[in-house]
């Protein structure tokens, strides 16, 4: 009964996401979509790269179609196309460690 719910302990708290803030000048050195429909993916890598680690310093917009992932595509964008230093930059690390942003400010 003990290994069972140590095991189910673990088990949720490895799929719980990290968030962080990074704050200072960066830019977003890339800007890319792919997919389509509700599966569609925006994503971002920034300079000087973000202070944790993102699997292959990428972060994403899942969702990308969605009203909340439209104005961040659409931020990341503007900052990307305007070359606009970003201020914060807010992100969480997923437990396979691909990040995704829930904020950006510029």
């Amino acid at each position: 009964m003990k290994k069972s719910s140590i095991f189910a302990s673990l088990l949720i708290t490895s799929s719980l996401a990290i968030a962080v803030t990074d704050s200072g000048e960066r830019q977003i050195s890339s800007f890319g979509m792919q997919g389509g429909g509700a599966s569609a993916l925006s994503y971002i890598t920034v300079a000087p790269i973000q202070s944790a680690n993102c699997l292959y310093g990428v972060i994403y917009i899942h969702n990308a179609t969605e009203n909340g992932s439209k104005m961040l595509t659409a931020a990341a964008l503007t900052a990307y196309a305007s070359s606009k230093s970003v201020k914060r930059i807010d992100y969480d690390i997923k437990s396979d460690g691909t990040c995704s942003l829930t904020l950006l400010n510029f």
